[in-house]
Protein backbone atom coordinates (compact mmCIF):
# COMPACT_ATOMS: atom_id res chain seq x y z
CA UNK A 1 0.00 0.00 0.00
CA UNK A 2 2.70 2.57 0.97
CA UNK A 3 4.40 1.84 -2.21
CA UNK A 4 1.15 2.71 -4.34
CA UNK A 5 1.32 5.45 -2.57
CA UNK A 6 4.60 6.83 -3.33
CA UNK A 7 4.38 5.65 -7.22
CA UNK A 8 1.22 8.05 -7.42
CA UNK A 9 2.61 10.95 -5.43
CA UNK A 10 5.66 10.11 -7.80
CA UNK A 11 3.60 10.60 -10.67
CA UNK A 12 1.34 13.48 -9.07
CA UNK A 13 4.70 15.45 -8.86
CA UNK A 14 5.84 14.44 -12.38
CA UNK A 15 2.77 15.71 -13.65
CA UNK A 16 2.99 19.35 -12.29
CA UNK A 17 6.35 20.14 -14.20
CA UNK A 18 4.43 18.60 -17.15
CA UNK A 19 1.46 21.12 -17.45
CA UNK A 20 0.57 24.53 -16.98
CA UNK A 21 2.72 27.46 -18.17
CA UNK A 22 6.42 26.12 -18.49
CA UNK A 23 7.81 28.98 -16.46
CA UNK A 24 8.30 27.54 -13.07
CA UNK A 25 9.57 29.43 -9.84
CA UNK A 26 12.51 29.17 -8.74
CA UNK A 27 10.74 28.03 -5.29
CA UNK A 28 8.29 25.66 -7.16
CA UNK A 29 11.21 24.03 -8.90
CA UNK A 30 13.20 24.05 -5.24
CA UNK A 31 10.18 22.18 -3.55
CA UNK A 32 9.56 20.08 -6.33
CA UNK A 33 12.93 19.44 -6.01
CA UNK A 34 12.72 18.73 -2.24
CA UNK A 35 9.75 16.34 -2.68
CA UNK A 36 11.07 14.33 -5.83
CA UNK A 37 14.42 13.44 -3.12
CA UNK A 38 12.27 12.92 -0.06
CA UNK A 39 10.11 10.16 -2.28
CA UNK A 40 13.77 8.66 -4.04
CA UNK A 41 14.99 8.16 -0.33
CA UNK A 42 11.85 6.81 1.30
CA UNK A 43 11.66 4.26 -2.11
CA UNK A 44 15.43 3.41 -1.10
CA UNK A 45 14.49 2.82 2.40
CA UNK A 46 11.53 0.73 1.64
CA UNK A 47 13.90 -1.63 -0.38
CA UNK A 48 16.39 -1.96 2.20
CA UNK A 49 14.23 -3.39 4.84
CA UNK A 50 14.56 -7.16 3.12
CA UNK A 51 17.91 -6.96 3.14
CA UNK A 52 18.21 -8.89 6.39
CA UNK A 53 16.04 -11.15 4.70
CA UNK A 54 17.88 -11.63 1.75
CA UNK A 55 21.18 -12.31 3.30
CA UNK A 56 19.65 -14.99 5.68
CA UNK A 57 18.53 -16.31 2.33
CA UNK A 58 21.44 -16.08 0.76
CA UNK A 59 23.45 -17.36 3.71
CA UNK A 60 20.94 -20.79 3.68
CA UNK A 61 21.16 -21.19 -0.14
CA UNK A 62 24.70 -21.21 0.20
CA UNK A 63 25.17 -23.47 3.06
CA UNK A 64 22.73 -26.05 0.83
CA UNK A 65 24.69 -25.52 -2.31
CA UNK A 66 28.09 -26.20 -0.06
CA UNK A 67 26.27 -29.39 1.54
CA UNK A 68 25.24 -31.19 -2.06
CA UNK A 69 28.40 -30.65 -3.87
CA UNK A 70 30.90 -31.85 -0.47
CA UNK A 71 27.95 -34.67 -1.30
CA UNK A 72 28.70 -35.27 -4.57
CA UNK A 73 25.06 -36.21 -4.98
CA UNK A 74 23.74 -35.72 -8.36
CA UNK A 75 20.67 -37.68 -8.00
CA UNK A 76 19.64 -33.81 -6.87
CA UNK A 77 20.60 -32.08 -10.17
CA UNK A 78 17.30 -30.09 -10.26
CA UNK A 79 17.37 -28.90 -6.89
CA UNK A 80 20.95 -28.23 -6.99
CA UNK A 81 19.71 -26.01 -10.34
CA UNK A 82 17.02 -24.30 -8.27
CA UNK A 83 19.74 -23.63 -5.44
CA UNK A 84 21.81 -21.95 -7.90
CA UNK A 85 19.08 -19.89 -9.78
CA UNK A 86 17.94 -18.78 -6.04
CA UNK A 87 21.48 -17.83 -4.91
CA UNK A 88 22.04 -15.76 -8.70
CA UNK A 89 18.35 -14.29 -7.54
CA UNK A 90 19.68 -13.05 -4.11
CA UNK A 91 23.25 -11.89 -5.35
CA UNK A 92 21.86 -9.86 -8.36
CA UNK A 93 19.29 -7.90 -6.18
CA UNK A 94 21.97 -7.35 -3.51
CA UNK A 95 24.57 -6.43 -5.78
CA UNK A 96 22.31 -3.95 -7.77
CA UNK A 97 21.36 -2.45 -4.74
CA UNK A 98 24.93 -1.84 -3.47
CA UNK A 99 25.52 -0.24 -6.87
CA UNK A 100 22.74 2.07 -6.75
CA UNK A 101 23.47 3.30 -3.58
CA UNK A 102 27.51 3.67 -4.76
CA UNK A 103 26.34 5.48 -7.95
CA UNK A 104 23.42 8.03 -6.08
CA UNK A 105 24.42 11.42 -5.88
CA UNK A 106 23.09 12.48 -2.16
CA UNK A 107 22.80 15.70 -0.96
CA UNK A 108 25.17 17.27 1.09
CA UNK A 109 25.18 16.40 5.21
CA UNK A 110 28.06 18.80 6.13
CA UNK A 111 27.43 22.67 5.87
CA UNK A 112 31.17 23.04 4.59
CA UNK A 113 31.01 20.70 1.70
CA UNK A 114 29.02 20.86 -1.63
CA UNK A 115 28.64 17.37 -3.29
CA UNK A 116 27.59 16.94 -7.23
CA UNK A 117 24.04 16.65 -6.05
CA UNK A 118 24.20 20.26 -3.97
CA UNK A 119 25.75 21.75 -7.37
CA UNK A 120 22.99 20.93 -9.72
CA UNK A 121 20.56 23.21 -10.71
CA UNK A 122 17.17 22.47 -9.87
CA UNK A 123 15.87 21.79 -13.71
CA UNK A 124 19.10 19.29 -13.56
CA UNK A 125 18.49 17.54 -10.02
CA UNK A 126 14.54 16.91 -10.83
CA UNK A 127 15.73 15.33 -14.13
CA UNK A 128 18.46 13.27 -12.35
CA UNK A 129 15.82 12.31 -9.59
CA UNK A 130 12.71 10.72 -11.74
CA UNK A 131 15.87 8.50 -13.34
CA UNK A 132 16.81 7.62 -9.86
CA UNK A 133 13.28 6.95 -9.34
CA UNK A 134 12.73 4.50 -12.28
CA UNK A 135 16.06 2.56 -11.33
CA UNK A 136 14.64 1.64 -7.72
CA UNK A 137 11.60 0.47 -9.65
CA UNK A 138 13.60 -1.48 -11.77
CA UNK A 139 15.34 -2.68 -8.74
CA UNK A 140 12.31 -2.75 -6.89
CA UNK A 141 11.31 -5.79 -9.41
CA UNK A 142 14.59 -7.25 -8.60
CA UNK A 143 14.63 -7.69 -5.04
CA UNK A 144 11.32 -8.93 -5.51
CA UNK A 145 12.04 -12.06 -7.73
CA UNK A 146 14.92 -12.59 -5.53
CA UNK A 147 12.89 -12.40 -2.43
CA UNK A 148 10.60 -15.49 -4.76
CA UNK A 149 13.56 -17.23 -4.81
CA UNK A 150 13.31 -18.71 -1.73
CA UNK A 151 10.84 -21.08 -3.34
CA UNK A 152 13.39 -22.42 -5.40
CA UNK A 153 15.28 -23.39 -3.04
CA UNK A 154 13.40 -25.70 -1.15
Amino acid sequence: MKYLIYSLSFICLLSLGSCGDNQESEEDLSSKRDSLYNVVMHEHDELMNPATTLNKMRSNVEKQLDSISVAGDTVNNVYYTNLKKAHLEILTAQNEMRAWMMNFKRKGVAKDKVTEYDAMVDTMAIEYLEGEYIKLQELRKTTEKALQADSLAN
